[in-house]
């Protein structure tokens, strides 16, 4: 039976319908979501770093991995190969911002979300340039990552990264809406370990987010510079590290 005939084939092109819509984005709401995040996540790293620790702080700061991957995705999905030289740059700035992470206090042995970026971008450009053959190293790379992957959201946010970008990619309606219900799964799975509170919100809140700027503010321009985020990253990891010495 092709898809088409499929008698739950007409759902499916309605939820389509309404995904893209959800995932189609200017520059400025790009931007403007990549602000909810950065915000989202200052509140999370405040509370953690400080000693704080407050839940609702905590609970907010589960939105902002999903949204900056779902941007990083995005970026990606615009142009038809990834760029290695991309790569490159995001390798060095995870580095710089290791760096950051140690003054911070947090354990050396676990690696800071960029590198969950750069190892989930490099899986991918190695399975684009050399297709289904390339997949063992691949997934020796990301296994090779999962030791030192403990803050930045183990296996299932490597997993969340590389589906969010298999929605952007897909041409099929059937493999895109499979790929999106999986991706909200994962969202799911990336803060289970913690409470059902913080699962929920995992979810939640990058929905209601882009559900929200999705649809306004399509007038406003891009604001932010193109190398913004990893550099805010670092700063932000490091500064209170600097006071604290």
């Amino acid at each position: 039976m092709r898809a088409e005939q499929h008698p739950l084939f007409p759902l499916v092109v309605v939820a389509d319908c309404w995904l893209q819509r959800l995932l189609i984005w200017t520059p400025g709401q790009t931007d403007l979501i990549k602000t909810v995040a950065l915000v989202l996540m200052v509140l999370d790293h405040i509370s953690l770093l400080s000693g704080l620790d407050n839940e609702w702080l905590r609970l907010a700061g589960r939105g902002a991995f999903p949204l900056f991957g779902l941007v990083w995705a995005m970026n990606l999905a615009r142009h038809p190969q990834i760029r290695q030289a991309s790569l490159n740059r995001l390798w060095v700035w995870a580095a710089v911002a290791q760096a950051g992470w140690v003054l911070a206090g947090l354990r050396s042995d676990n690696g800071n979300i960029l590198f969950a970026f750069a190892v989930s971008g490099q899986a991918l450009l190695l399975m684009q340039q050399y297709g289904s053959k390339a997949w063992p190293l691949s997934l020796m790379m990301v296994l090779a990552w999962l030791p030192f992957s403990g803050g930045s959201f183990s296996l299932p946010g490597v997993l969340m990264l590389l589906l969010a970008y298999g929605v952007f990619m897909s041409a099929r309606r059937t493999t895109r809406t499979g790929l999106a219900c999986c991706l909200a799964i994962t969202l799911l799975s990336l803060n289970a370990g913690h409470s059902m509170a913080f699962a929920v919100a995992g979810l939640v809140i990058p929905g209601v987010t882009i559900t929200i700027l999705s649809r306004s503010f399509r007038g406003v321009p891009r604001f932010w510079p193109p190398e913004f985020f990893p550099l805010f990253y670092c700063a932000h990891l490091a500064v209170p590290g600097l006071i604290a010495m």
